[in-house]
């Protein structure tokens, strides 16, 4: 498939949303208390750059909410 069929960029969103639910649920199953620490900083920064990738000039063109 080529880029020019597959967007890309409208598949990034779920992505972000679906990791972070994820590991969310990850981190309340008590026998992956041992990566508690390790799935809370990922989580953040998984936050910090899905806000970033919201509000980027690139996707608000590609997807057309103006």
């Amino acid at each position: 498939m080529s880029a020019e069929r597959t967007p890309v960029m409208a598949l990034v969103a779920p992505f972000f949303e679906g990791l972070i639910s994820v590991w969310r649920k990850m981190r309340a199953d008590p026998a992956m208390g041992y990566l508690g620490n390790m799935l809370d900083v990922g989580i953040d920064k998984l936050e910090v750059q899905f806000k970033q990738y919201r509000f980027s000039k690139a996707v608000i063109m590609s997807t057309g909410e103006f």
